[in-house]
């Protein structure tokens, strides 16, 4: 066999090894998406796919089963296709035993949501090359929305070579759309007394799975629409029989009561009742459109000792009302992706309660730890009150306030090696504790929590406020441990989730989406022995770019050696070519060079 042979035969391998590898786990050959309302006001809603499985984690993971979440108070749910067409052909159609319903998760310990199913479908023959079919319809009773609302993303983690959505009206009802990220139009066709609008999107990528991504609708094609006139009909839905939901019984008033007659001061009084309906009650962690996005009333909430979280608004709502604070229920956009001019409740996805204190919005979570106003989490965000004044969807102010941290640092190691010293720690905005330090005014944990190994002596608060909060810290006296003649300090860190992930990949295929713009500034002075000698990195350097800006300086003066390490992120969304900027900047900051201080000591 020549070369030339040998060669070409290597070639075409490499090819079909390329080629193999290249290929996707599954790809959908077809999704297609169907919303209708009736003219007596039925919601019909149909939902189908074909899907070509090509690996293993395909045929144990994704689609051997798929489920659908219905409300048999209000919705009657038909599985139209189940099956499986093997590799060499042969059709299995999924049998009896393979529909089960289910409770959903979100219900369980919630009595009083325990009818809302899941239907889970097996498909039976699945195997590696096989197609699987999916159908269903699922007819919602014209009293379970107040009208028809909808929403659809065009991305999945696998390829999709064509998804249709389609919406179909009365000729006589306008429907209020918008698609984000598309120029796609839809074609519009009236047929038999019904206006058909139909969007048709080809070749759809999949999406890799990366460190932080943004929520798909904020860079892939994302369409929302809606037959309701206006906000105000979303409102009238949300609030109907809003003071009856909102009553307390006697025993819960007596019970409120009892938990804060000690407790002087209105702020604490919030946090106290807030703790209450965090603390002791369950959570029915599922979406509101389960249930029409109606709530219990609290008195039954109560009673069961759980809700949904649009239940717990409504109760700390009135537990609030009950001490004269004019509080309501909130809905929340999860993002700054929203239509004012679609009026409909599915661009929410999340619900706080809201009140007023000195002139400014507060906003309370009913789910969990709380660390400050949610304000500063909430940027562009949208918000639609659920009270009795009506008042349409709008964006939430931002307050003017920074996003930052700031440690300093004063040490002093003498002869014998043993270390004090004192400092500040500031923080501002999302990263103020502010709700927390209200309550028990303890510094410690987040000085303690910055400083590592060093011990704290004392705090001393110096400001406490939801914009800042201060303090000053004196460091306990230690003898450092010694490794051949060389110290080793761990310098202050940052406690900052917001860039905890792993960016040492260079470039991304997907956006990178950070919680919040923010500052972190590091400061030290230390002083050590004439004969001590600090081993530092030779740099004061300075990178601005599109992303923000960091600047790290080591320098020795004499018998003191003064470290600076600050970090400026700008904005909280970066595009795949944007995300070069912000690369450098986090390989810089994280390199552990510059998050230690080494001492010789002789």
């Amino acid at each position: 066999m020549n070369n030339k042979f040998k060669s070409a035969i290597i070639f075409t391998l490499l090819l079909s090894i390329l080629a193999f590898a290249a290929e996707p786990d599954a790809v959908y050959k077809n999704i297609t998406e169907k919303y209708q309302i009736t003219e007596d006001g039925r919601i019909i809603q149909t939902y189908e796919h074909q899907a070509q499985l090509n690996t293993f984690l395909t045929t144990t993971g994704h689609f051997p089963d798929q489920s659908v979440v219905y409300n048999p108070d209000y919705q009657e749910l038909e599985i139209t296709e189940a099956t499986t067409i093997m590799k060499d052909g042969t059709k299995n159609t999924t049998p009896k035993r393979g529909f089960n319903e289910v409770m959903i998760d979100g219900a369980v310990g919630a009595p009083q949501y325990s009818h809302l199913r899941r239907m889970v479908v097996s498909h039976t023959g699945v195997e590696r090359g096989c197609q699987v079919n999916f159908a269903y319809k699922l007819t919602s009773q014209s009293d379970f929305l107040p009208g028809l609302m909808g929403s659809a993303t065009m991305a999945s983690r696998f390829p999709i070579n064509q998804k249709t959505v389609q919406v179909i009206t009365p000729e006589n009802l306008n429907l209020q759309y918008k698609l984000f990220n598309s120029e796609v139009e839809p074609t519009v066709e009236n047929k038999n007394g019904n206006k058909i609008y139909t969007w048709t999107f080809q070749n759809l990528a999949a999406q890799p799975q990366e460190t932080m991504p943004p929520d798909y609708k904020k860079y892939r094609p994302y369409l929302v629409f809606s037959t309701l006139k206006s906000w105000s009909d979303v409102h009238n839905w949300m609030t109907e029989d809003l003071d009856k939901k909102l009553k307390l019984t006697a025993s819960m008033q007596e019970y409120m009561q009892s938990q804060i007659k000690d407790i002087q001061d209105r702020k604490s009084k919030v946090f106290k009742l807030q703790e209450i309906v965090n603390s002791e009650l369950g959570n029915a962690g599922f979406d509101p459109a389960y249930t029409g996005y109606r709530s219990k009333p609290v008195s039954e909430t109560w009673n069961h000792n759980t809700g949904n979280p649009l239940d717990k608004a409504f109760l700390l709502a009135a537990f609030l009302r009950e001490i004269g604070i004019n509080a309501e229920p909130v809905l929340l956009s999860s993002d700054n992706i929203f239509a004012e001019s679609v009026p409909g409740l599915m661009q929410f996805g999340n619900v706080a309660v809201q009140y007023k204190c000195q002139q400014k919005w507060e906003y309370l979570t009913v789910n969990g730890y709380q660390k400050n106003n949610q304000v500063y989490q909430l940027k562009d965000h949208y918000k639609l009150p659920v009270g009795k004044k009506y008042e349409a969807a709008s964006r939430i102010d931002s307050l003017d306030s920074k996003n930052s941290q700031y440690i300093n640092l004063d040490l002093n190691i003498d002869e014998n090696s043993k270390i004090s010293g004192q400092g500040v720690v500031c923080v501002r905005g999302y990263f103020n504790p502010f709700y927390q330090l209200y309550q028990n005014d303890d510094f410690n944990y987040i000085v303690a929590g910055k400083l590592g190994d060093l011990g704290i002596k004392e705090t001393e608060t110096k400001t406490l406020s939801p914009e800042m909060s201060k303090c000053s810290y004196k460091i306990e006296e230690k003898e450092l441990e010694s490794d051949d003649n060389y110290l080793r300090i761990d310098l202050p860190e940052f406690n900052n989730s917001v860039i905890d992930g792993n960016f040492g990949k260079v470039q991304r295929n997907t956006p990178l989406q950070l919680d919040t713009d923010f500052s972190q500034n590091m400061t030290a002075e230390v002083t050590i022995p004439d004969q001590y000698q600090a081993i530092i990195p030779d740099i004061d350097r300075k990178l601005e770019n599109e992303a923000g800006s960091i600047t790290i300086s080591f320098q020795q003066k004499g018998s003191k050696v003064e470290i600076k390490r600050q970090l400026n992120i700008t904005k909280t969304y970066f595009t795949p070519s944007e995300y070069d900027d912000f690369h450098k900047l986090m390989q810089e900051w994280k390199n552990p060079v510059y998050h230690k201080l080494v001492i010789k000591t002789n």
